[in-house]
């Protein structure tokens, strides 16, 4: 091979060795003391500002690994682009070695903490991300590390650079092995152990596998798990902190234990996702014990002419609730579920719970509550136009069978009711497809803020396949809609919010047999 020609190859290699060097550092980084690289930081905005379509394609094609699978591509675009500007500096460094090295650290710094930085909206050195101006600490260590790789990929390339005899190539060849192999395998084993570490600590959805008839109470383990995060933040209940500040009289700041102090309320709820397809798993009923947020704005003052009560949490998340609802009694800052310490999964030590609307209004690490004047606009609702407002839809599912072909015989068929705090009156379930319809049996549920459990006897008239149908009434006797079934739900109009709960009837279809 050419002599020109093992210079170019030798640059890549050490190129990529620079490259993935620095992603090595960043991964190992982030994990040990929180500082993310930016590829982390921008995922959460990549995912925000994503048409809904898109986003709906990465959860149908991915499921719970779309948004780790969305962190993996972001790191490989920028190891990629340090990779080529490596080449470029590595083919053209000459003189003033260390001034042009300092010069494209820097400068990739500046293209990726403020240009891209500002085009995805996280302020100058991703300032407004969560955590602030540490967190242009996480990628201005990757440059570094990459710019010290490249100063030690230029030693082994610069024997490519001069007019060798083929016995000097030869020897030059060698001591690059003896160089890049040792360094490749500490790069290898530090990238291989900073994935799994990664994505062993990843915050994949999680939902209860159907095993047929719905539980009335949802255990911890088994109730299910959203959030925007890939490495979702664990806060130290010994020192963390509520802030009740705004337009109030009084700023309030409070531990865990003299927010535990207070007055509790204990209560049965329902909360959805609002990315629940119909008759989707993303739901679940659990008992939540906390205090009113209405007592602490009470206890605050909250000033005449408030009008919103927003939420400020450990990953960057808002959220808000106009001040009507807030100060309602079901809303709680909880710090219980099922009668055990809230757990960091599920937004320990303290998540706000609101029932009746979807769960990106119950806020998880809530460490900041704030009374303003205009109507805020959350973090999906910023970017993204998903709906501000966030009633749930009512909601009706078929559990039982889980199995699609049945033999002859009489069957029970199983679900839950939930219309959030309309209520449920009552379920009516159809096998033929719509023509006809049969009221269900009803259980009384654990609360007014529960769902309910139903059943319907049914003997098939004989074999053949049919379409199961169930639905709900309010306690007003309105009918559960019967709109579109993705979470975009209902479109409105132009202005309407493009994601705001599906809606849609539950269909199943069996297949009955003789035997």
């Amino acid at each position: 091979m050419s002599q020109p020609h093992a210079g170019r190859r030798i640059r890549w290699l050490m190129a990529v060795l620079a490259a993935l060097t620095a992603s090595t550092a960043s991964l190992l980084t982030w994990i040990a003391v929180n500082l993310p690289p930016f590829p982390a930081l921008a995922h959460g905005r990549v995912v925000q500002l994503m048409p809904v379509p898109l986003f709906e394609l990465g959860i149908r094609t991915l499921g719970g690994w779309a948004k780790p699978s969305l962190l993996l591509a972001l790191l490989l675009l920028e190891a990629s682009v340090l990779t080529v500007l490596g080449v470029g500096w590595l083919r053209l460094a000459r003189r003033r070695v260390i001034t042009t090295l300092a010069a494209l650290v820097i400068s990739t710094y500046i293209l990726f903490g403020v240009i891209a930085s500002l085009i995805l909206g996280l302020g100058p050195f991703a300032s407004e991300a969560s955590g602030g101006l540490r967190t242009g600490l996480g990628p201005l260590l990757t440059y570094v590390v990459w710019g010290l790789g490249l100063w030690g990929a230029r030693d082994a390339t610069r024997a490519t650079r001069l007019p060798l005899t083929e016995k000097a190539l030869d020897d030059s060849r060698r001591r690059l092995v003896l160089i890049t192999m040792p360094w490749l395998a500490l790069t290898v084993t530090g990238l291989g152990g900073g994935l799994w570490a990664l994505l062993h600590r990843a915050t994949v959805p999680r939902t209860a596998a159907s095993t047929g008839r719905t539980p009335e109470v949802t255990p911890t383990r088994d109730f299910y798990v959203i959030s925007k995060n890939v490495l979702d933040p664990t806060p130290d209940p010994a020192s963390w902190r509520l802030l009740v500040e705004g337009m109030v009289n009084r700023r309030l700041e409070l531990t865990l234990d003299e927010l535990r102090a207070l007055p509790a309320v204990e209560q049965w709820g329902t909360m959805e996702c609002i990315s629940n397809p119909v008759g989707g798993p993303l739901i679940g009923n659990a008992s939540w014990k906390g205090v009113r947020l209405a007592d602490l704005l009470a206890h605050a003052g909250v000033w005449k002419g408030a009008r919103d009560v927003t939420t400020v949490c450990a990953d960057g998340y808002t959220e808000s609730l106009e001040m009507e609802r807030a100060t309602h009694p079901e809303v709680l800052l909880v710090y219980e579920m099922n009668g055990e310490v809230l757990t960091a999964k599920h937004g320990g030590p303290l998540r706000l719970q609101v029932p009746g609307r979807y769960g990106l209004k119950s806020s998880k690490w809530v460490e900041l509550v704030r009374v303003v004047q205009g109507d805020h606009r959350g973090y999906w609702q910023q970017e993204s136009n998903w709906t501000d407002l966030g009633d749930v839809h009512i909601e009706c599912r078929l559990d039982q069978p889980p199995e699609r072909q049945l033999q002859m015989g009489a069957t029970l068929l199983t679900g839950i009711a939930y219309a959030g705090l309309r209520g449920v009156s009552r379920v009516e379930v159809s096998t033929d497809g719509g023509e006809t319809w049969g009221e269900a049996a009803v259980e009384v549920p654990l609360g007014p803020l529960s769902w309910l459990l139903w059943t319907y006897d049914w003997k098939p008239a004989g074999p053949g396949g049919y379409e199961v149908i169930a639905r709900a009434y309010d306690l007003e006797g309105n009918p559960q809609e019967e709109g579109l079934s993705g979470p975009r739900g209902a479109m409105a109009g132009r202005d309407a919010p493009v994601v705001q709960g599906a809606m849609g009837l539950h269909r199943m279809f069996l297949m009955v047999t003789e035997s």
